[in-house]
């Protein structure tokens, strides 16, 4: 039993008492080498995770690469849009003249304006011929006069609107006086 034991020390001593000194050296050496190709193995099993850590990553950033071109696109798609609107805008931007009426009773449209303020009726009269009536329009005054802008609607004609004018109705007749004539910036918006 003891003999099984030590076997192959045994052997291993019977090949160095053969082989002599350099047959110990060249034992030692096969063992460096079975140690070296341990080491050598675990590092390339630690190269191995980490190439896979890195293959992961780097799938990870061309999934994000993937996401921020879509975003990129996305955007570009959004800037396209708010341009043509912008140009829409401006090619149904026009400078007007306008000036104040305080005239109450039913519209040219059929609108009462009666006991209205401005703020309630929102109303200007126009000339049908280039603002049709029903129209809404966004009105954008010059300070001190900027108290006025706003939505409002083509509900009213008049004998002296003609062409690029129009008539802002405003319920005080001294406000409508004093408002006077002046240039406003006039969206037609539908």
């Amino acid at each position: 039993m003891t003999f099984r034991k030590y076997k192959k020390q045994l052997a291993v001593l019977g090949v160095c008492s053969l082989l002599g000194f350099s047959g110990f050296h060249y034992i030692q050496n096969i063992a460096e080498a079975k140690a070296i190709s341990r080491e050598a193995k675990e590092v390339q099993e630690q190269n191995a995770v980490i190439i896979e850590q890195l293959r992961q990553e780097l799938e990870k950033q061309k999934q994000d690469n993937n996401k921020l071109k879509q975003e990129v696109n996305s955007l570009r798609h959004q800037n396209e849009e708010l341009e043509a609107e912008k140009k829409r805008v401006l090619a149904n931007t026009h400078i007007f003249e306008a000036t104040g009426y305080c005239d109450q009773g039913t519209t040219a449209s059929g609108f009462n304006l009666t006991g209205l303020s401005r703020e309630e009726a929102m109303t200007i009269a126009v000339d049908p011929n280039v603002i049709p009536l029903g129209t809404q329009v966004k009105l954008t005054f010059d300070e001190p006069w900027s108290h006025y802008n706003g939505i409002y609607t083509a509900r009213d004609t008049g004998g002296a609107i003609n062409g690029n004018i129009i008539d802002v109705y405003i319920h005080d007749y001294n406000e409508a006086m004093s408002f006077g004539r002046r240039n406003v910036k006039v969206t037609i918006l539908d």
